[in-house]
């Protein structure tokens, strides 16, 4: 597998060969803010931190001892000093940047995520949520004209929804 690296105008930057770096087939990729990437292996059941020379910068620790045998995460994010993975069975697992389990957010059901500020954003059951990072505060987020929503970006310029008819 290949993984390629786009610029802000979606443009290739970068690629780079995944089997370098001994990955099983089923594996999630995410940015890291120092432009490397983190990656879920889950044949090692490990986080691990990947350099631009393919390089592992970070080994996680194990995590089949954490968690008392296999997950299944969808999604991977780093945010604000922390990475978060959507694991739908458990909810958001959320790691160090040493790739040491922190805690988890009970929110089971979950696909992906997206986090801005000092907040996570999601959708269950259809509908939009963010959860303060902080306080651990959980708040319903309304859009007009917005029915069964399957995805939720938020950005500085605005929040990106995503219903079953329209991207609003």
């Amino acid at each position: 597998a290949t993984l390629v690296q786009l610029d802000n105008m979606l443009y290739p930057s970068n690629q780079f060969r995944l089997e370098a770096v001994k990955l099983s087939t089923r594996s999630l990729v995410c940015r890291s803010f120092d432009n490397n990437f983190w990656l879920y292996d889950e044949r090692a059941f490990r986080l691990r931190k990947i350099a631009l020379d393919m390089r592992q910068v970070v080994e996680g620790e194990w995590l089949q001892n954490q968690f008392s045998g296999s997950i299944k995460p969808t999604y991977l994010i780093e945010h604000q000093e922390q990475l978060f993975m959507v694991e739908p069975g458990l909810g958001i697992l959320e790691f160090d940047l040493y790739g040491k389990y922190v805690r988890t957010i009970p929110f089971r059901g979950l696909e992906r995520l997206d986090a801005h500020g000092d907040y996570l954003y999601y959708v269950k059951s259809g509908k939009a949520w963010r959860w303060h990072l902080r306080t651990g505060v959980e708040e319903p987020l309304v859009y007009r004209e917005a029915a069964a929503i399957r995805q939720i970006k938020v950005t500085a310029q605005g929040h990106y929804v995503l219903s079953r008819t329209a991207l609003l």
